[in-house]
């Protein structure tokens, strides 16, 4: 094709992507655009189903007509392209319907997670400027959904660049940080997660977390190759290896909470290929156990954080000899380890871990300032301390600030969790360390189980350093965690100094 030859009656040359509806931009089919993951597959696939939610079934074709209906619904409830929906809901059809609906619409998406508390909530309401709020509170998924008109299609006309999904970080440490991912970012992610986590057509991916956190990411990967989705409207450890086995499961994630939880629970999972490890680093004695309790299965490990994205993968097959790493830099991502000063650190040696991606989001907004030195020359952190090997393999130390500094020695949680959790009766350990005059800093070990404090520290006297044994222990019934899993270390230190 002559590039230069000129298109009849126009002055602009001649191009794949010129079309002159469309102006200076390339036509929709041309963009990487999250409701198109959709559309492709039901066309791919029509006839196969797409989705399963207890009883019920949808094929492709039905699943594509319902994302149609309810973009029909949003935008005849007097929004418009652009407009922030919040999204608070159960993992039914009709959610993950009113996902893509939403993109459809060329509307962005807040999802809401459930769990969270009405003051978390409020705030990221305000935060995002929400124009409709979708919840049990009313309107309803199916309210909206109702409102739509069955049969017609719908297109987004947006940029690849505009935003679609608004997410949060985790808060751990604070207040939590707004920042939108783009049509391109999470589309982007799907592809890559399609192909580094393996996934294939004949796949049945089980989501039992809610979808409006990492989720939906893992099930629009599933999309994006027509793999069938399971959605289950919670996690119940004592019947998820059942399920799998009853429903063909070949691949799902957890955290390691819901490992911990389930893995003392029923059932062969026979059918079951994967299990992706998210949210925290796997302990080794727990890995150890699913390993052993399921040898046809693969651990696969990933480090990610909120904002962005997922970083780093670790296969089962390439685990051997590299305990506590979370794996390789996954495709398109790089890391590397900094000092305070921003220079960078030689193999084997703990800094900052800073990235750069293509799945990455462009930045923070709203109220809550990203912390100091989170880019550094377009190298990103979320604040991570580790190190990498000869191999360039990534291994975590802990978040810089849940560092414990002991005596002007540096003492990193996981370490010590770790040593905790080989002893028989611990069932979830927290490692803090909380303001104390002498040391500048307490160890403090946070334990459930019915563990001794004396078993705990004769163990804890065996393998670690005398600055790392903690110096008090506390025990619960349950660790405090965000509506992610995560454990929220900054509640545990408020509730050691009270």
């Amino acid at each position: 094709m002559d590039h230069g030859q000129q298109l009849d009656g126009d002055s602009k040359p001649a191009s794949w992507d010129y079309v002159p509806e469309y102006g200076n931009q390339p036509p929709p089919w041309r963009r990487l655009l999250v409701e198109r993951i959709l559309r492709l597959a039901a066309r791919r696939r029509p006839a196969d189903v797409a989705v399963i939610c207890g009883d019920r079934s949808l094929t492709w074709r039905e699943f594509d007509q319902l994302a149609d209906q309810a973009a029909d619904g949003l935008l005849r409830s007097g929004l418009q392209p652009g407009s922030v929906v919040a999204l608070s809901a159960t993992n039914l059809p009709e959610t993950f319907a009113m996902m893509f609906g939403i993109a459809r619409a060329g509307m962005v998406v807040l999802p809401l997670n459930p769990m969270s508390s009405a003051k978390e909530i409020e705030f990221q309401l305000s935060e995002a400027e929400a124009d409709l709020t979708i919840s049990a509170a009313g309107p309803t998924v199916l309210d909206i959904i109702d409102r739509g008109e069955r049969g017609v299609e719908h297109e987004a006309d947006v940029e690849e660049t505009s935003p679609y999904w608004v997410r949060f970080t985790s808060g751990t440490t604070g207040l939590p940080r707004m920042f939108p991912n783009s049509q391109r970012n999470i589309s982007l992610q799907a592809l890559h997660m399609a192909v580094d986590l393996r996934y294939r057509s004949d796949d049945t991916f089980l989501v039992n977390a809610p979808l409006a956190h990492a989720a939906f990411n893992f099930a629009l990967a599933a999309v994006q190759v027509g793999a069938k989705v399971v959605l289950h409207e919670k996690f119940d450890p004592k019947t998820i290896w059942q399920d799998c086995d009853e429903q063909g499961v070949t691949q799902m994630f957890m955290v390691p909470t819901m490992l911990a939880a389930a893995l003392p629970n029923p059932g062969d999972a026979k059918s079951l290929r994967t299990v992706f490890l998210v949210g925290s680093s796997l302990p080794p004695t727990l890995k150890s156990a699913a390993v052993r309790r399921f040898p046809h299965v693969e651990f696969t490990e990933l480090y990610g954080t909120s904002e962005l994205g997922m970083l780093t993968l670790l296969r089962g097959e390439e685990s051997a000899g590299r305990e506590g790493s979370v794996g390789l830099p996954h495709f398109g991502a790089q890391a590397l380890i900094l000092d305070d000063e921003g220079n960078n650190l030689p193999t084997g040696e703990i800094g900052t871990i800073y990235l750069q991606g293509l799945i990455m989001t462009s930045g923070f907004n709203g109220s809550v300032p990203a912390p100091e030195n989170a880019a550094r020359n377009g190298w990103v952190t979320a604040g991570d301390m580790g190190r990498v090997d000869e191999d360039g393999y990534l291994y975590l130390a802990d978040r810089r600030s849940d560092l414990i500094v002991t005596g002007g020695m540096n003492v990193y949680p996981a370490e010590v969790e770790n040593v905790l959790l080989e002893v028989p009766g611990v069932r979830e350990v927290a490692v803090v360390g909380v303001p104390d005059d002498y040391w500048g800093q307490r160890v403090t070990a946070v334990v459930v189980g019915d563990a001794s404090q004396d078993a705990l520290d004769a163990h804890c006297r065996r393998l670690l350093a005398g600055y790392k044994i903690p110096r008090s222990y506390r025990f619960l019934d349950v660790l405090p965690t965000s509506p992610t899993g995560k454990v929220l270390r900054r509640v545990l230190r408020e509730e050691a100094q009270q």
